[in-house]
């Protein structure tokens, strides 16, 4: 593969300076590095503030009453989990940053609820009933304010950032179901 994009590269170098566009890539060479630097800074800072107002809101408690209300659900999705675990809040905490957008957030709590469920099922070496509804519930994207795309489009002056939420949310909601949905099938039957 490098082979192919050093062809490339030496290609497009030598047909810029055969068809006097060197200027333009001198141009393009310079913008790259910059647009790249301005689009990390931007997530770097969206991440930031986000991580920022969940640390105000876990210090205040928000985000354990959060995960209680949803333990209520959680504890009927993963039944093969105890009530009262410590799973269950990981995973409510895991849920609760996918559904807001905060990718950080959902990805240190989920390895927890992940690693608290090997506990749970003994280190068999495979993933368990509870691994694998957990893996659907992250793998199928649903967010109902997925802030990394809406910071995205707002830096390249997207007319709404936020107009495409709904179809999301939906689609998303629509993947979760089947996937469930497939996971309950394929254990009865599979």
């Amino acid at each position: 593969m490098r082979v192919v994009f050093a062809v490339i590269m030496v290609f497009s170098l030598l047909f810029g300076l055969g068809t006097d566009r060197s200027l333009v890539m001198l141009d393009a060479l310079l913008k790259v590095p910059e647009n790249g630097l301005t689009l990390c800074l931007n997530l770097v800072l969206m991440a930031s503030i986000w991580n920022g107002f969940l640390n105000i809101a876990s210090d205040s408690g928000l985000v354990e009453r959060l995960a209680n209300a949803c333990q209520f659900l959680f504890s009927r999705i993963y039944p093969q989990l105890p009530s009262k675990d410590k799973a269950i809040g990981y995973i409510a905490t895991n849920f609760i940053g996918n559904c807001l957008g905060l990718g950080s957030l959902a990805m240190v709590s989920g390895l927890k609820a992940m690693q608290r469920m090997d506990e749970l099922a003994g280190h068999q070496g495979r993933a368990s009933s509870s691994m694998k509804t957990m893996l659907i519930f992250n793998t199928t994207g649903f967010s109902l304010f997925p802030m990394t795309i809406m910071t995205l489009r707002a830096q390249y002056q997207a007319p709404d950032p936020t107009d495409f939420m709904p179809y999301t949310a939906l689609l998303g909601l629509l993947v979760l179901i089947i996937g469930l949905g497939l996971q309950v099938c394929l254990e009865k039957h599979g």
